[in-house]
């Protein structure tokens, strides 16, 4: 994935014309792939007995921000982080446990450039995120098949890095990484960290 990622921005890298940073309002939208850290205590019941892990999703995110300054702004949306599975199958039957997160956040951005059309930037902001753990079982050893889900809402911090290369005024491509930390409730869904990898466009409002 991160191979991909270069090399489509790379694909942009010809001779045009400068664009000097701008401020003002933009929109984005961007996909890519999500990983859960589910080190957690049902994950060590779950692989514990056997069961295989499903840790990488496909997330995306929408949005919209303002940069009050070249360097500094502020941007909010809704990501969608898809979901890890744990499966266990055996003799007995199939249990499988699902564990996904979605929610508004808001974070401020900072930027810099590299030259006249690449910039680096980085971001720090807030997650209210719902999270939940689904967990069911069918097979000779469920007389009854067993279904059960739960969730909370919480939220969580999240941070960022990433890079962006202007096509022209109003149009960019961004590439970024972020994290999302302690999503769901221990009580509740059990906690989970999760991070994306994507790529998207950015379009400026003129």
């Amino acid at each position: 994935m991160k191979k991909n990622v270069l090399a489509f921005l790379a694909a942009f890298a010809i001779s045009v014309p400068a664009f000097a940073a701008e401020t003002g309002w933009y929109g984005f939208g961007s996909f890519g792939q999500t990983t859960y850290d589910l080190d957690n205590e049902l994950t060590s019941i779950f692989t514990g007995v056997g069961g295989s892990v499903d840790d990488k999703d496909t997330g995306f995110k929408i949005g919209a921000g303002y940069m009050f300054t070249p360097n500094f702004g502020l941007e909010g949306g809704w990501v969608d982080l898809g979901k890890a599975t744990i499966t266990v199958s055996g003799p007995g039957g199939t249990a499988r446990s699902d564990f996904k997160s979605s929610g508004l956040f808001v974070a401020g951005i900072v930027s810099g450039p590299i030259n006249n059309q690449f910039s680096v930037f980085g971001k720090l902001g807030f997650v209210n995120a719902t999270s939940e753990l689904s967990i069911s079982a069918s097979g000779p050893g469920f007389p009854v098949p067993a279904n059960f889900s739960e969730k909370a809402t919480k939220v969580s911090g999240m941070l960022g890095l990433g890079v962006q290369y202007d096509i022209n005024r109003q149009l960019g491509i961004r590439a970024e990484y972020e994290l999302f930390q302690a999503l769901g409730d221990s009580n509740a869904t059990s906690e989970a960290d999760a991070s994306m990898l994507s790529i998207g466009v950015v379009f400026r409002f003129r």
